[in-house]
């Protein structure tokens, strides 16, 4: 597996005048008038929690031989600089009046990169639709419900319908988080251009979506 880029942190001004949507408009404004037109060759790939978006990003990377960056990444390591677990990490800082936002510092830093490198998966919830005019393969990974929660039962070490209760409270929270903040549902698929269901087999789902893949890019 090609290791995911090395992120560093990164500050950002949050003027309370404008909202989340306005500020990263601007911030994009500002990227596209500097390197002017995006990078070639980017793609996402986004999904509710279990549905196994890193092991599709690792695929795409692996296989297309590009680089990965992972907002999971983005945020552990900004959770370990506060020493802080990552669920302790969001609801702290997920708080309206908490400031900088790690979800618009995730989103400023796949613009930067979306618009400064080539062939490239960015993996994160609201990366698809953030970059839905400029990423050329947007992919949304989706599973059945009972599916992703054995997966996660047996990641997370708990039994089955505690599983179901965890992955039910974490995306409902999670759709709430980005139609609060952004006004947009991450499920809608108007912001997707691959949709691939990873409830069966992993070589089922690697060989569906390299292939819808590579249809919407130039390798």
């Amino acid at each position: 597996m090609r290791p995911p880029i090395f992120i560093a942190s990164v500050t950002m001004n949050t003027g309370v005048d404008m909202t989340c949507v306005e500020r990263l408009k601007k911030y994009e404004k500002e990227l596209k008038k500097e390197q002017g037109s995006p990078g070639e060759n980017i793609v996402t790939v986004s999904g509710l929690v279990g549905v196994g978006t890193t092991t599709v990003a690792e695929i795409l990377s692996d296989e297309l031989d590009f680089d990965l960056v992972s907002s999971g990444q983005f945020f552990r390591r900004m959770a370990n600089e506060k020493n802080m677990e990552l669920t302790e990490f969001f609801e702290k800082h997920r708080e309206p009046d908490d400031k900088p936002d790690p979800d618009i510092l995730w989103d400023r830093r796949a613009l930067d990169l979306a618009y400064t490198r080539d062939n490239l998966v960015l993996e994160g919830r609201m990366t698809g639709p953030l970059l839905c005019d400029i990423a050329q393969a947007r992919v949304l990974v989706v599973c059945e419900e009972k599916e992703a929660a054995k997966r996660f039962a047996g990641r997370e070490d708990m039994n089955f319908q505690e599983a179901i209760r965890s992955l039910q409270k974490r995306n409902s929270q999670d759709i709430k988080t980005y139609k609060d903040k952004y006004g947009l549902d991450v499920t809608n698929r108007k912001y997707y251009n691959v949709v691939v269901d990873n409830s069966k087999s992993l070589v089922r789902t690697k060989d569906k979506v390299l292939e819808k893949v590579r249809q919407k890019i130039d390798v």
